[in-house]
């Protein structure tokens, strides 16, 4: 066992992952664009905010995936 194993612990990156959760946010920022895009794609009017709220039309907006909108 190394000097950073012993200060940090072996497992350093499972305890990020598992205090952290950014994967988990990030699974689920991508769910819910991928569910904004088909809400536009069946209905270009919609008000994604209102729907969804602010935060996650940002995200939407700033992951690109108002851009693969081809209308």
């Amino acid at each position: 066992m190394g000097l950073f194993d012993s200060l940090f612990g072996s497992s350093m990156t499972d305890n990020y992952i598992g205090r952290h959760g950014e994967f988990d946010r990030n699974d689920e920022d991508r769910a819910i664009c991928e569910d904004m895009f088909g809400m536009r794609s069946q209905n270009h009017d919609a008000d994604l905010e209102a729907y969804y709220g602010w935060e996650n039309k940002m995200n939407y907006d700033s992951d690109g995936y108002a851009d693969e909108e081809d209308w």
